[in-house]
């Protein structure tokens, strides 16, 4: 498929109405005619990627400008199916009548910031990996159980360390209440209680106990019925669609059928919300019976302590510490009791969450082998004057920038030790020490001392750890040149080195939509006669390029199927030719507008002479 006509309505190519052809279409004129401008406004309207985040946001930028608030309209076409996508100043996204094919848009001065970031680098061999989308929508399923599921982890932990320091705070309730027990057995020894006496003392406290435990856990259920009933209602109340067509849409309401659906789901809900409803009123009914009970037997209770206190003052009081023990030794036990299963709970989510990043880890693994089958087939291509080389899971900046995220305001240096655990354990490595508070694994996997990883440990375990274990971590991408005898990482090579190592890596990749913005910036005319030109004419059928130029030797040289010359008045561009090689328009606006335009041509026909003389 090729990018077959560019419309603009509005704005300083207002009118413009352009057809490019397959194949090398060549845009050409005068600085500020509009190439720069026309080529934002395609990688605008199609929502085409940038390599670096400055050249989307200038790129992105330039279009609203050129717009002045109208809109382009791009058609795309495989001779069989054609695809229109349209999009305005105000529009978020574009709309097109079928899914956009890729496109590589790469504007000025983008080429060279490519071979420097390591994100433009990886973007460079991800356009040469079709398998990237698939598993990028998997990946990212994946990642968001990750997060949804530690942040749960996060909650029951923080249960589990409540309820273990209230435990802590009742330790010897059980001696306590052994020792109570036998200071009543004395007591009532002393007054010579009847057995029908201590054995009605005895069930009453019990009972009183049991009573209170038992209101403690249905309050506690209630609570937590009348929380998810406020969540239904949520998500009940929510506007998901309209509620009704606006007349500016249409006469058909192309919803109805979907809205209907939606509706029989929230209405699913509100029978949800009775039954939860109902269920906190069947506990409500319990809760009253056991409050009415309750009084009951603090009344018999009453009056059994007051008979025995008339005996010898005292025992009442006894007994009263006897039932209060005893009712916080049931709370102990019922905490216990939930304690282990929040446990269970917990390990459970831990091992269904860490099979979950195992899974994620595949997916990496599968992107990471699909980026070094294209890095070795470029090399392969390439060399030896240029080498691709894939490495797995090495770019661990915005792991480290959330692990900064983190660390702020706890006093540490993060801006060290961030980078230090972000290359030394993986993110799922780094949530369990914290989890688990394994300051000893931060200490042998880092080499830090014991100080800094507990204090870690304990500024990591207030932060959002749901946000660590799903950072992103990139595999690295090295580009390097062939200079003299020696190899030089495009990183460190100049800018005209980096755009020498660049250009053909772009051109690798056939059957695809490329436009270039004035290529041969930064470079040396040797190597566009060369290296450039020659790879734009082995381009196959099927390729589409789009560059626009100031140099001669990119069309004429490079066998452009289409050149466009544009012009302006300053206020607006407009197309002022459009043809073939052949075209003497067309030879007049190169030989006129473009640098080494007359030379280009007499080289075009001197190669011609001479193979047909061969």
């Amino acid at each position: 498929m090729h990018i077959e006509r560019v419309q603009v309505d509005e704005g300083f190519l207002d009118g413009l109405d352009l057809r490019f052809d397959p194949g090398l279409n060549v845009i050409i004129g005068a600085r500020g005619s509009g190439k720069t401008s026309l080529i934002e406004l395609i990688r605008f309207c199609l929502a085409a990627p940038a390599f670096t985040d400055e050249a989307r946001e200038r790129g992105h930028q330039q279009a609203l400008s050129v717009l002045r608030g109208g809109q382009v309209t791009v058609t795309l076409s495989d001779g069989e199916q054609t695809v229109v996508v349209v999009r305005s100043a105000s529009d978020e996204d574009p709309r097109s009548t079928a899914e956009v094919p890729r496109v590589t848009i790469l504007g000025q001065g983008e080429i060279e910031a490519v071979g420097a970031q390591p994100s433009g680098r990886l973007h460079l061999v991800d356009r040469l990996t079709p398998t990237l989308t698939r598993e990028r929508a998997e990946s990212e399923r994946v990642a968001r159980q990750i997060r949804s599921m530690t942040s749960e982890i996060r909650d029951l932990l923080k249960d589990l360390d409540q309820m273990e320091s209230q435990i802590a705070e009742s330790q010897g309730v059980s001696e306590e209440l052994v020792a109570a027990r036998e200071e009543e057995e004395a007591a009532l020894a002393s007054v010579e209680a009847s057995s029908e006496d201590r054995s009605q003392l005895d069930q009453l406290q019990r009972e009183s106990a049991q009573l209170k435990v038992r209101r403690s856990v249905l309050e506690r259920s209630i609570a937590e019925l009348e929380g998810l009933d406020t969540e239904l209602v949520s998500i009940a109340n929510r506007s998901v669609l309209a509620d009704s067509w606006p007349e500016a849409a249409g006469d058909v309401d192309t919803l109805q059928s979907i809205r209907a659906a939606v509706q029989e789901s929230i209405d699913s809900i509100a029978r949800i919300r009775n039954v939860v409803q109902g269920a906190v009123g069947e506990i409500n009914v319990l809760l009253e019976n056991d409050v009415s009970r309750s009084v009951e037997v603090d009344e018999i209770w009453r009056q059994l302590r007051q008979r025995l206190d008339q005996v010898e003052r005292g025992v009442g009081e006894v007994t009263r510490r006897v039932e209060a023990l005893t009712e916080r030794a049931g709370q102990v036990e019922a905490l216990r009791q939930r304690l282990q299963e929040v446990e269970e709970r917990a390990d459970s989510r831990i091992e269904q969450r860490d099979a979950l990043y195992r899974e994620l880890d595949s997916f990496r693994q599968l992107r990471f082998e699909s980026r070094n089958q294209v890095a070795d087939a470029l090399t392969q291509e390439l060399s030896p004057n240029i080498v691709v080389e894939a490495s797995r899971s090495m770019e661990t900046r915005s792991y480290a920038e959330t692990i900064i995220s983190g660390l702020r305001g706890s006093g540490l240096h993060y801006s060290r030790h961030a980078p230090t655990l972000a290359m030394n354990m993986s993110p799922l490595e780094l949530v369990k020490a914290v989890e688990s508070r394994d300051a000893q694994a931060l200490v042998d996997a880092c080499n830090l001392s014991d100080r800094v990883a507990e204090s870690i440990i304990q500024a990591l375990a207030d932060s959002d750890l749901s946000s660590i274990i799903a950072s992103p971590i990139e595999d690295g991408i090295t580009l390097k040149l062939l200079d003299g005898a020696e190899y030089k990482e495009s990183q460190e090579a100049s800018i005209g080195q980096r755009c020498t190592i660049v250009l053909p890596l772009l051109l690798a990749r056939h059957g695809d939509i490329l436009l270039v913005d004035q290529p041969e910036d930064q470079i040396d005319n040797s190597f566009i006669a060369g290296t450039l030109v020659r790879a734009l004419t082995q381009r196959e059928e099927g390729d589409q390029l789009i560059l626009a130029s100031h140099n001669a030797n990119i069309p004429v040289l490079g066998e452009a199927d289409a050149v466009v010359a544009l012009a302006s008045n300053g206020k607006r561009g407009w197309v002022d030719h459009r043809g073939g090689l052949d075209d003497p328009e067309v030879v007049t606006a190169i030989t006129t507008v473009m640098e080494g335009g007359k030379e280009a041509f007499e080289r075009r026909a001197e190669f011609y002479r001479s193979r047909e003389s061969g």
